[in-house]
């Protein structure tokens, strides 16, 4: 049997136990990926993320798939790695692109470049109807944006909207559905410096609503800025408001747009405990 060490972390905590709980595998060599997939329905956790220190490779996975990118995984990847480095910089690459990672101010900064958007093929009353809200709450162009991971991106006129949005699996996997990996999609509202947003994993059975979604996060700015930016972009993101837990707990994102155009998802991630797992 071989032996792999794991690291429990929060992402998007700013304080304990809030956050978006997140593991993190340090392999030495590379499973094959049935392995890798087995490992991470084994955790039961929403997210694995698998980190290669030599070659500074992740690779991620929900229980039932993996995925070409996650910002979530590359932050508490990053996070395991300076645990045991002196160093503040770190250089990680997934499938999706090479990505830098800055620790500053107790917080970690992924800076990328914005990504692409294509329209909607379905119309405001398709996807009003399929995330369970009325047409007129949604907010013009419908977009699916990919900086990373494409991600059908809905903005509507309310809070309340998106804290109120019950999605429909079938309709939103088809409405929502992507050539690169399962239908996903984002509902949210930007008040001053403050957005709420809710991102949903659909297949024609089930939603999975994610707890913190930094890919979210990016991909809003990707949109943001094919809509003609604004510059100064600096907001915060709350999400996880409508998730039924134990304890009450809040996934806080900083979101920012740079005088280059380079987007910056900056967070804190807590490192909770570890173990090893015997494959």
């Amino acid at each position: 049997m071989t032996a792999y060490p794991f690291f429990l972390t929060s992402v998007f905590a700013e304080k304990t136990w809030a956050g978006d709980p997140l593991i993190v595998f340090d392999v030495p060599d590379w499973p094959d990926e049935a392995t890798l997939q087995m490992m991470a329905y084994q955790m039961n956790a929403s997210e694995v993320a698998f980190l290669h220190r030599a070659s500074g490779e992740v690779r991620f996975y929900h229980p039932q798939f993996s995925l070409p990118f996650s910002a979530k995984g590359l932050l508490g990847a990053a996070a395991v790695m300076q645990q045991s480095n002196s160093e503040t910089r770190f250089k990680l690459h997934c499938l999706s692109g090479h990505y830098s990672l800055l620790f500053a101010n107790g917080s970690i900064d992924l800076q990328c470049v914005a990504g692409c958007t294509r329209p909607s093929i379905r119309g405001q009353v398709d996807i009003a109807y399929a995330l369970g809200i009325e047409s007129h709450a949604i907010i013009a162009p419908l977009q699916l944006v990919d900086t990373g991971l494409e991600q059908l991106m809905v903005q509507v006129r309310s809070r309340q909207v998106v804290l109120q949005a019950r999605p429909h699996p079938a309709l939103l996997a088809d409405y929502a559905q992507s050539p690169k990996q399962v239908a996903q999609a984002v509902i949210w509202h930007r008040e001053g410096d403050l957005i709420t947003m809710r991102s949903f994993i659909a297949d024609h059975f089930n939603i999975y609503e994610n707890f913190g979604d930094g890919t979210a996060a990016l991909n809003l700015a990707t949109g943001y800025l094919a809509g003609g930016a604004r510059l100064p972009f600096d907001v915060r993101i709350e999400q996880g408001h409508t998730i039924e837990r134990i304890l009450s707990r809040l996934s806080i994102l900083f979101l920012q747009i740079d005088n280059k155009l380079d987007l910056h998802l900056k967070a804190k991630v807590s490192l909770l405990g570890s173990g090893v797992l015997q494959v």
